[in-house]
Formats: C-alpha cells, structure tokens, sequence
C-alpha cells in the first residue's frame, strides 16, 4: 500500500470516528436482541450488513421472536423504511420544481 492510500485510510478512519459514538451502542444493542431472539450468529451479522435502518432491524427481531410470517416481517419493515422517503422529499433540491 503506497503512502498516500495509507494517508488517506487515516484520513477516513478518523473522519468517521464520530459517528461511532452512536451506531456502535446501536449495533450491541440489535446484537443482543438478535441472539436473544434466537436468530443464528451469521443471520444476526448478515442482517446488520445489509439492512440499513437499525429501526427495521429491531422490528424485524421482535416480529421474528413473535414467530410471525416472513412477509409480515417484510411488510413491516418497508413500512417502517418509508419514512425514508418523506426525508428525501423534505431534502429535495431548490429549483428542482
């Protein structure tokens, strides 16, 4: 790895050690629920690598622990996600009308 890719790998670790403050509390905690749940060790990680509201994650663990069908678990957490729509309605860009 040249200089430069290391400078810029510091560069990005530091720059995204803030958010850490929050999303690793988050993270133990959907862990936690996950295992509690009974979901297996590699379901609980490729959950968390591939959904990315932790909301949804935690819905989804309880309805799963509620022995609920796949597709309300589905259901729900599109549902719980649309709000992630309104976000980019309210953030769309000036003059774009």
């Amino acid at each position: 790895m040249s200089r430069e890719a290391k400078l810029e790998f510091v560069s990005g670790v530091k720059a995204i050690l803030p958010i850490l403050l929050g999303v690793v509390p988050f993270g133990v905690t959907y862990g936690v629920l996950g295992l509690a749940a009974g979901l297996p060790v590699p379901a609980t990680i490729c959950m968390s690598s591939i959904v990315f509201a932790g909301s949804s994650q935690i819905v989804a663990v309880q309805l799963f622990n509620a022995a609920a069908p796949a597709l309300v678990i589905l259901i729900t957490t599109l549902m719980v996600n649309l709000r992630h729509v309104l976000y980019s309605a309210s953030l769309r860009l000036p003059g774009s009308e």
